[in-house]
């Protein structure tokens, strides 16, 4: 190989270097042109602004559904906490009802208990007196008996001078306010306690 052979080559190669740039310079020119052509036409007709307000409104749209969807799992969050609550109340609602029925039963089992308790004591009291008035019934009884069947005292007498006698005659049938009456108000001639 000579050396018109390598400056052959290396012109070639030069060349191609510089129509390759030149190639690449006009292309990106080109490219460039077509862009700006393509802005102007745009911008002309209004297609940049319908594209870009097509964008703007598959994005709003898309935003509006993302919403929607946020929206919608909230209410069935606020319907599944609101349904939650009600089973809650209505549990509360049961219990305190339950529980006030029991107290209910309580309180009647304590009044009717009380009652009892107070006939009881009624009972008691009155049995007591009873015993008491027939004990005091019986001793006034004796007391009487026992003045009836007492001797008659045995005045001795002074000369010439006669003392009183209490002469006693027994009532057959009590008469009320007289000996042996039934009228506790009355007035008992003969001054005895009976």
């Amino acid at each position: 190989m000579g050396w018109f052979d390598r400056a052959w080559k290396s012109v070639t190669r030069t060349v191609s270097k510089v129509v390759g740039n030149v190639v690449r310079g006009v292309t990106d020119v080109v490219k460039g042109v077509a862009r700006v052509t393509n802005e102007v036409v745009e911008t002309i007709s209004g297609a940049k602004e319908r594209r870009k307000a097509k964008e703007d409104l598959d994005r709003a749209a898309a935003e509006q559904a993302e919403a929607e969807k946020a929206y919608d799992a909230e209410v069935e969050r606020t319907e599944a906490q609101l349904a939650e609550q009600k089973r809650t109340a209505d549990e509360a609602k049961l219990e305190q009802d339950s529980a006030l029925a029991e107290a209910e039963r309580i309180n009647a089992e304590t009044q009717e208990a009380t009652r009892v308790s107070q006939l009881e004591s009624k009972a008691l009291s009155a049995s007591a007196t009873v015993s008491q008035r027939l004990a005091e019934a019986r001793a006034a009884q004796a007391q009487q008996e026992a003045a009836l069947n007492a001797p008659d005292p045995v005045v001795e007498e002074d000369e010439g001078t006669a003392g009183p006698t209490i002469t006693r005659t027994p009532i057959a049938t009590p008469v009320p306010g007289g000996y042996g009456g039934t009228d506790p108000g009355a007035i008992n001639p003969t001054g005895l306690n009976i």
